[in-house]
């Protein structure tokens, strides 16, 4: 899917700098300004929380807004940017497969309730979906990243009380509860042929059924980073798997 002119605020980020944080960021900031519409199409209350208040940042969400209140002027179908879109497509379809493969796996104990499906995002960024979305609490999930994202996320969700356990008297105390089963961030450079050891390390069990989401992904790899990144994930991928992604036209 290709961006709409007027929202191509940044370039292409340069994976395993800090300006693929800065991305991160501002997909964030996207999904905040489409909360905050009366009109909008997806719901991330925690968005505007994730995006903190550089200067740098403000100022491409304000341009992201003003080019947004030109295409309503204008009355184009569009309102909303294609990040918000893509977002909202894959929340559908990623509540949708969660149902289809409910009991359809084998049973991992060990947690509040027993778990026989896996959630796995790849360059999750600040992805918010476990705290806004239905999950089932049969569901385990996985966000793989690099470090400084992972932790800034983590701490920016924690002052925004959101929860990372789902356990009934924490989740009770939490203003945004863990909806999963479980949630746990994965330290990796998918460029590397051992993030899958670092995902299994984690706790990821290859025998359930895995729904796994390359947002905003793999137009940033190589060819041949794609390619390998695709096989490690059907290696480890039980049946019933689902492997959703987006892409673009160049």
């Amino acid at each position: 899917m290709s961006d709409r002119k007027g929202l191509a605020v940044v370039s292409k980020p340069r994976v395993g700098s800090g300006f693929v944080s800065f991305t991160s960021l501002l997909v964030a900031g996207f999904r905040a300004l489409e909360n905050e519409r009366p009109d909008g199409i997806l719901n991330d209350p925690i968005a505007r929380a994730l995006i903190g208040d550089s200067k740098k940042l403000q100022d491409a969400l304000a341009q992201a807004q003003e080019w947004i209140l030109v295409q309503e002027e204008e009355e184009k179908a569009h309102i909303c940017n294609s990040t918000v879109m893509r977002a909202h497509y894959l929340d559908e379809q990623l509540v949708a497969a969660l149902q289809r493969l409910a009991g359809t796996g084998p049973v991992q104990e060990g947690h509040s309730q027993a778990v026989h499906s896996q959630v796995v995002l790849l360059g999750a960024g600040l992805d918010t979906r476990p705290w806004r979305l239905p999950i089932p609490p049969w569901v385990s999930w996985f966000e793989v990243d690099k470090q400084d994202v992972l932790t800034m996320k983590q701490q920016r969700l924690q002052q925004a009380g959101v929860g990372f356990l789902a356990q009934p008297v924490i989740a009770e105390q939490a203003a945004y509860p863990l909806q999963a089963a479980s949630w746990q961030g994965v330290d990796a450079d998918l460029a590397d042929a051992g993030w899958v050891s670092s995902l299994i390390k984690a706790g990821f069990e290859p025998s359930l059924p895995t729904v796994w989401i390359a947002e905003g992904l793999i137009y940033y790899l190589t060819p041949d980073v794609a390619i390998e990144l695709h096989k490690a994930v059907r290696r480890v991928s039980a049946p019933g798997s689902l492997f959703m992604a987006s892409n673009m036209d160049k």
